[in-house]
């Protein structure tokens, strides 16, 4: 089950139409949210994960680990996708608290020029400072979230940020 709790993104990418589709940049009233989340509760025999992402950047939502928590209270594993930009230690700490499952970093290239032609409002740097900080913080308290981007993960264990 996809479900979007922010309908805007902090990147203009190259392949993404955002920006086409006019939807007002808004975030999820917390009502709304959970008249759907108590839905998809009450079917959870039915619904193995919701992925709180469709075509946006779900960590402008500033109680996503919250309504992150929401789902995993209730035994429905949560995964998202996000370009990292907004993912600073504060934010990461909160992600992983909630129990999230798996989340998939957005990195077409991990050369800095490259990557911020695709990405573009991004910085190559904070982005990868933001992935790397939330990984060692995984690694070190042993939280269980699993990191989905396999395209990356050999490149960057070669490389040094």
């Amino acid at each position: 089950m996809k479900l979007e709790t922010s309908s805007n993104c902090t990147a203009r990418c190259l392949m993404c139409g955002i920006d086409e589709w006019k939807r007002g940049g808004a975030i999820m009233k917390d009502e709304l949210f959970f008249k759907i989340a108590n839905e998809i509760i009450l079917h959870k025999n039915d619904v193995t994960k919701v992925a709180l992402f469709v075509g946006n950047e779900p960590l402008l939502d500033k109680s996503l680990a919250f309504k992150i928590k929401k789902f995993k209270d209730s035994n429905i594993a949560v995964n998202f996708s996000t370009n990292a930009s907004l993912l600073d230690f504060k934010k990461a700490k909160e992600i992983l608290d909630s129990g999230l499952d798996a989340i998939n970093f957005s990195i077409d290239s991990l050369d800095k020029k490259e990557y911020e032609k695709i990405r573009k409002n991004l910085i190559f740097e904070r982005v990868m400072a933001n992935v790397i900080c939330f990984l060692k913080m995984r690694n070190e308290k042993n939280y269980k979230t699993k990191n989905k981007g396999k395209h990356y993960k050999k490149q960057c264990k070669q490389r040094v940020f």
